[in-house]
């Protein structure tokens, strides 16, 4: 067993935005998996959708910045998670898959 220091509220909004993201962007398929490494959390949502471009995975990150020309979001989701993450101290990666985004949050584990 391990356990992530993370409030229960705080791991739901982690939850919450990544998964409604990967949803709205996903052509088929989301997929979660969490796993523990190396004293860290891994926690990883990768969707099938049509990624962002590699000069924009920043950008996604920044309050406020708004990737999806269709709309429907507020361009706050991944800063918040980002915010969130940071402030339990660990790390949030983004990369773009083989098809779609893949999101990976570390945080640090104590057994």
């Amino acid at each position: 067993d391990f356990i992530a220091p993370v409030d229960e509220g705080d791991l739901s909004e982690i939850l919450g935005n990544l998964v409604e993201n990967a949803t709205r962007f996903a052509s088929s398929a989301v997929h979660v998996s969490a796993s523990a490494s190396a004293g860290e959390v891994i926690i990883k949502v990768v969707d099938d959708g049509p990624g962002i471009p590699e000069a924009a995975l920043h950008a996604a990150l920044v309050r406020g910045v708004q990737l999806d020309s269709k709309g429907g979001g507020n361009g706050l989701g991944l800063a918040i998670v980002s915010d969130i993450v940071e402030a339990y101290g660990g790390r949030l990666e983004m990369a773009n898959a083989n098809s779609g985004l893949a999101v990976t949050i570390h945080l640090p584990w104590h057994a």
